[in-house]
């Protein structure tokens, strides 16, 4: 294990998160303005968002993304990086805002600032943290038995979520596109982390691992799939909601992975560890409340128009 460096890691996830949230809100923007991408068959669906520049932009934005965030994962612990993520939120409210023209009322706002505030806490007792140096230490522990219970159980319970939202709870089932895109996405980031640990120690010899490639496979194939859920969850909600519940759940995986799988842990105090879980548990209260009072505004929202256009005809 190694101390991290957070003099550089928190500028570079913080420059992570800007041109992400980035990327997201202007993917949002198109994809709402869509064609249902379930009602619609895969070719179609591919000229539909393919054809779009400003979707092209935002997916590259994202792609962008990936590299300066290696480098954050590089001099710091996933505990820390991904309680910093959360700042992304801040940033999407103020993209959603200008380029989505969608309004945050008090309440959402209020929500917010909850989840900022969880940021800060768990951020803040993170930068103790420690984090592999060595790409094999990491490999071994990956492969491991709770590594793989972890990530298994995880993805499962995603599917589960959403197939039961889809059942029977339709008008949360954006929600639960997102919980699905920020799961896959999770895992991407852990694996992610592993070639951060290359970067880290320099040992470049390890391209030619065959791990190696069995982790960039699994990494495409996830950042693939999270892709499609997400313009999934970008129709069936607001950016302010859909974003922050992927961005919650794509954090706290992470978190939760480096301390049962990776023992991050070890370096801190009892303290610290009771801080930084008061600092996750405030930002999942922060996104529950923001989705709930994001859909029940969207549903408010829409049964107004549906009244309008009744009137009209009426009249």
């Amino acid at each position: 294990m190694a101390d991290n460096v957070a003099i550089f890691a928190i500028p570079l996830a913080l420059l992570g998160n800007i041109i992400i949230s980035l990327g997201y809100v202007l993917q949002k923007k198109v994809s709402e303005s869509l064609p249902s991408i379930e009602k619609t068959s895969i070719i179609p669906n591919l000229k539909n968002f393919l054809t779009k520049p400003l979707w092209i932009l935002g997916v590259m934005l994202t792609i962008l993304a990936v590299p300066i965030t290696a480098l954050a994962y590089s001099w710091g612990s996933i505990s820390l990086i991904s309680s910093l993520g959360g700042t992304s939120i801040i940033f999407i409210a103020i993209f959603s805002r200008f380029i989505v023209k969608e309004k945050i009322n008090i309440k959402e706002g209020a929500a917010l600032i909850t989840i900022a505030i969880g940021v800060v806490i768990a951020g803040y007792f993170s930068l103790e943290t420690s984090t592999q140096s060595d790409f094999n230490e990491f490999w071994n522990l990956f492969v491991s038995t709770p590594s793989v219970i972890i990530l298994l159980v995880s993805i499962a319970l995603s599917v589960i979520l959403l197939i039961t939202f889809i059942l029977w709870i339709k008008q949360y089932v954006g929600v639960a596109y997102s919980v699905v895109a920020g799961t896959t996405i999770g895992v991407a980031v852990i694996i992610l982390n592993g070639a951060s640990v290359i970067i880290r120690s320099q040992e470049y010899t390890i391209f030619k691992d065959w791990s190696m490639w069995i982790l960039i496979i699994i990494f495409i194939f996830l950042s693939g799939a999270s892709t499609i859920f997400n313009q999934l969850s970008y129709q069936r909600c607001k950016a302010v909601i859909a974003i922050p519940t992927y961005n919650s759940v794509l954090r706290i995986l992470p978190v939760l992975y480096g301390v049962i799988v990776l023992r991050e842990w070890e370096t801190i105090d009892t303290v610290s560890e009771i801080l930084i879980s008061l600092g996750i548990f405030i930002i999942i209260i922060g996104t529950v409340i923001l989705a709930i009072l994001g859909e029940k505004g969207a549903s408010n929202r829409n049964n107004k128009m549906q009244n309008l256009k009744l009137n009209k005809v009426t009249k």
